[in-house]
């Protein structure tokens, strides 16, 4: 058995060897259409989280829909064969495992692919450690006493489960079986989900299985890792010990997956595939190194903020980065968060946290937000990411755009009441029917009861009015990193209002010349001259039909027309905003609250932006 596993190692290197060799140049033009990414095992498991990772990732970055589609059966060689059989354009991908790769070719007599001539190796995107645990009602507390109770009982008189038969648990479990001179039975399910099912329930006893969806459980107490098969512990469950530190050295069957395509792709797409999934690995690792140094540099801030009695909660510095996995990753909810938080080892690497930590619910979020808000810490927060850029050269300091967007509220329009709580709604109950009808309804005599803070509004002509706050960024043009960012009420006089404050204290147009690109809504005589007053080139588009406010003499240079085509590229941030770091309409109410959520979104934003750009550099 030793012996095999060696040979699959071997074969395994092989395999992976070539994962980020260069092909070529990437296709611009591709993707055109929707990807689709076979996981050969069942949702809920290892494969598929990774699965869905890769897959958002890609959509972001690319604006193409990424499905991930669920095809088990035959340990995996279900979905590795209709991946094989694809059209080798790009557009059917798959997240491969140990197994796909290497081992079944050793336990199928007739493999429906070649594992090294069906596919076209993309990226290596993962690692993690099998886990053998156990109900609480088993009688054993350690690997020692796990293999004595084995022995006792005799051989196939106990038995384990696992996701599929020549899995990585399965083989896991036979090395070390046959390391420990025992005999265990086999139960075969289709995916984790089901063992984890069944093993919380008691209807099993034990498993070999990866770590990730149990470790939940095992931190709870509903579940007991006995052993972990990585050749180390495992940095988010370090306090499992390893099968090899229990009498077992050299013990180690981790398990490691892979994204492929259909062979015959072509290279310049394989190439492009590889880049995105490769920076994508990487700009993890940047992102946290930038947000540890901004945390360092403001230490001396967060530690006023700790209190000076009362027990040990989460430090300020996890609840920042906290922040900002949720924008970067979609989160819809605090909750949410925490829920994933439990499984995720992404997150747990990006917070630190080296084991469990009970006390990291939604409500900690809730408690700590007015000190940090009461402290401005989130807006420090972004300055010195900001501050970070300027360092690293990224920043432009002459040439500006600024622009505004509308972020709903999380208020209805029937909460939209006149201020003296005329016209209660009519009928009974929690959501009673509100006719509005014929009535005119004004910011002057009317608020909402939900969030009064917000402000009815209309972008333009043909747009419906929403209560809604307006967001502003002030973009520099050479990377398009957002410099400054603010919240207000939205009314008609305040995307001008924003941007004269923002282009005033965040650039120097008395020490360099300065320019401010903008669209039409800000073709307005009195921000002309507040511009001007403050020394800053209005380069803003002109509203036709009307007397220009700028002459020939500026709109007729070149650096005016790179202005305007520079401008445009502020819709990024916005988009990113709203349909990544969820803008699009606010979880919150209150104004400082939106602000702050807003003003980390952005910082995310920048944090995005600036990893990507050092990748590309490098």
């Amino acid at each position: 058995m030793t012996k095999m596993i060696r040979r699959r190692a071997a074969m395994a290197g092989t395999f992976v060897a070539p994962l980020f060799a260069s092909h070529g140049f990437a296709q611009q033009t591709y993707p055109t259409k929707q990807i689709r990414l076979v996981v050969p095992f069942a949702a809920a498991g290892t494969t598929d989280l990774l699965g869905r990772i890769v897959a958002q990732y890609l959509t972001e970055v690319w604006g193409q829909q990424v499905i991930v589609d669920n095809k088990t059966g035959a340990g995996g060689n279900v979905g590795a064969e209709l991946v094989a059989r694809a059209a080798p354009d790009g557009y059917t991908l798959l997240l491969g495992t140990v197994g796909t790769a290497v081992t079944n070719q050793y336990l199928y007599k007739a493999m429906p692919y070649d594992s090294m001539k069906s596919f076209a190796p993309v990226a290596l995107v993962g690692e993690v450690a099998n886990v053998l645990a156990v109900h609480p009602s088993f009688p054993a507390k350690s690997l020692k006493e796990f293999v004595d109770y084995c022995k006792k009982q005799g051989p196939n008189k106990v038995s384990y489960g696992s996701p599929a038969v020549g899995g990585t648990g399965h083989l896991a479990m036979e090395y070390l079986s046959e390391l420990a001179g025992i005999k265990l039975e086999h139960v075969v399910y289709r995916g984790s989900s089901l063992v984890m099912k069944d093993l919380l329930a008691g209807h099993i006893l034990d498993t070999m299985d990866n770590l990730p969806p149990y470790l939940q459980h095992i931190q709870s107490g509903a579940l007991r890792a006995l052993a972990v098969s990585s050749a180390k512990r495992w940095f988010s469950a370090p306090e499992v010990p390893t099968v090899a530190e229990q009498g077992y050295p050299g013990f180690d069957a981790a398990p490691w997956w892979y994204v492929a395509a259909a062979a015959g792709t072509p290279a310049d797409i394989v190439k492009k595939l590889s880049d995105e999934i490769t920076k994508g690995i990487k700009s993890e690792a940047v992102i946290k190194k930038i947000v540890d140094e901004v945390l360092d540099r403001i230490g001396p801030q967060l530690e006023g903020i700790y209190a000076d009695r009362g027990r040990p909660s989460i430090p300020p510095e996890t609840l920042l980065k906290a922040q900002i996995l949720i924008a970067l990753y979609t989160v819809r909810s605090e909750r949410l968060f925490c829920e994933r938080l439990r499984y995720d080892f992404l997150f747990r690497w990006f917070l630190d946290l080296r084991d469990g930590l009970t006390t990291f619910d939604p409500t900690t979020f809730s408690k700590n937000r007015e000190r940090l808000l009461e402290a401005e810490i989130f807006d420090e927060f972004f300055e010195e990411v900001v501050e970070e850029a300027r360092r690293r050269r990224l920043l432009s300091d002459e040439h500006f755009t600024v622009d505004g967007t509308m972020i709903e509220a999380n208020a209805s329009l029937k909460s939209f009441r006149k201020k003296n709580g005329g016209n209660p709604p009519d009928g009974s109950g929690s959501n009673p029917e509100v006719n509005f009808r014929g009535e005119k309804r004004k910011n002057d005599t009317h608020e909402s009861t939900t969030d009064p803070e917000s402000r009815l509004y209309r972008k333009g002509d043909g747009q419906p009015a929403q209560l809604c706050y307006l967001g502003h960024v002030l973009m520099e043009n050479r990377n398009g990193l957002c410099t400054d960012a603010m919240l207000s009420a939205a009314s008609g006089l305040a995307e001008p209002k924003a941007a004269l404050e923002m282009v005033c204290r965040s650039t120097e147009p008395l020490r360099r010349r300065v320019t401010l690109g903008a669209d039409k809504g800000y073709d307005r005589g009195e921000f002309h001259i507040g511009l001007v007053e403050n020394g800053v080139v209005p380069h803003i588009a002109q509203i036709e039909g009307i007397h220009p406010l700028i002459d020939r003499r500026t709109t007729g240079r070149s650096g005016y027309q790179m202005s305007q085509r520079k401008r445009k590229r502020v819709e990024e941030i916005f988009g990113w905003a709203k349909t990544v770091g969820g803008m699009a309409k606010t979880r919150f109410r209150g104004a400082a609250r939106v602000a702050a959520q807003f003003v980390m979104t952005m910082s995310a934003y920048n944090l995005v932006r600036m990893a990507r750009l050092e990748l590309t550099v490098t």
